[in-house]
């Protein structure tokens, strides 16, 4: 008896400590970022691996896809913010992000660590290089007098290798030298026709009586 009355406070007592604990983690994200968050930002920036095109290739086609991975360094807390390419030095062209860490409710989310993008490149017959970009926010944490915690960020940029590349003229299908195999070949296969009737002929004339 004297056991399960000191059994059942302790019980109490964690059950209420857990709920608070959880009411605290949902109502406050700054909980959630003082656990996480390193006490100065990761300045490293995001490795950017090419996919395709490859260096040095040679494509047969104008339509091409560009794919690509951009993989955050360790420790990194933020997300890539902007991506974009540039294609033999021009204007560079944007490609549509999809990742988040804090929102604008203060929220944060568990970063992704790796990211894939697509895009497809209309180009040009001849040579070209593609350069890949991105722009990534690094968050940390951060004590302000009679402000408490808060979670300033730092931009971090990278870009990738030039990619040099070539797109070559599609060789025609040969239809000439087909064309005249054709010939040759109908024109082969009637003289021989012509050959065996001549020769069928030959054997089938009639012998003229000797007087």
């Amino acid at each position: 008896m004297r056991k399960t009355a000191i059994t059942i406070p302790l019980i109490l007592a964690f059950s209420v400590s857990t709920v608070a604990l959880q009411f605290v983690s949902l109502a406050n994200a700054n909980f959630i970022g003082a656990l996480i968050l390193p006490n100065e930002p990761n300045t490293t920036p995001p490795t950017i691996v090419v996919h395709s095109p490859v260096q040095n290739q040679t494509s047969n086609s104008t339509d091409l896809w560009l794919n690509f991975t951009v993989i955050k360094p360790k420790g990194f807390f933020g997300n890539v913010t902007s991506a974009w390419y540039t294609v033999d030095g021009g204007e560079p062209q944007n490609i549509e992000v999809h990742d988040r860490f804090i929102n604008d409710s203060g929220s944060i989310f568990l970063p992704i660590r790796e990211l894939n993008f697509s895009s497809n490149l209309k180009l040009t017959v001849g040579a070209h290089d593609i350069r890949i970009g991105v722009e990534a926010q690094s968050f940390y944490i951060d004590y302000v007098d009679r402000q408490g915690w808060v979670y300033p960020s730092v931009l971090v940029h990278a870009e990738s290798e030039t990619v040099s590349f070539t797109v070559a003229v599609p060789e025609p299908f040969p239809f000439v030298p087909v064309a005249a195999a054709a010939s040759a070949a109908v024109a082969a296969f009637a003289g021989a026709v012509l050959l065996v009737n001549f020769k069928k002929r030959k054997r089938q004339a009639p012998i003229a009586s000797r007087r």
